[in-house]
């Protein structure tokens, strides 16, 4: 039945233990995972309106959207250290920096930019007590 009727085929990358909920599910439907998804997409298909359908999006263009470099072992020894000390993989890390560059943002990752604020919130709250403590030595 493979690719009958000018069928294509559709494929994603997901995590491991979504790839296992989603086979149970499938499994717990009587179905494959194949059949399952198939049915998904029909159904959010049947479900799209058509004027959601009816202008087509033009194709990306692929060649340009992966870029690959050369480093030398020493470069990739500390890009893989930054990387790792961010919780990032080092392709990731690269990315951000990348376009944190073209688009003149801040190159921080949101665990280090939520980490930044608490110290901050910290930092504030203890300008608040010695202020208070300040102000109540000050009347005494």
């Amino acid at each position: 039945m493979c690719c009958m009727g000018g069928s294509t085929h559709l494929s994603t990358w997901i995590s491991a233990e979504a790839k296992q909920r989603f086979a149970a599910a499938a499994a717990r439907q009587g179905l494959s995972e194949s059949a399952l998804l198939k049915r998904l997409v029909e159904q959010m298909l049947a479900s799209a309106g058509t004027d959601d359908l009816s202008d087509p999006i033009a194709p990306v263009d692929l060649r340009d959207a992966r870029v690959t470099i050369r480093l030398v072992p020493e470069d990739r020894a500390l890009l893989r250290e930054r990387a790792a000390a961010r919780t990032m993989p080092a392709a990731t890390y690269v990315s951000v920096l990348v376009r944190a560059h073209l688009r003149g943002l801040v190159p921080l990752p949101d665990r280090e930019l939520a980490s930044l604020q608490a110290s901050i919130r910290e930092l504030a709250a203890i300008g608040r007590h010695l202020v208070t403590d300040r102000h109540i030595g000050a009347t005494r």
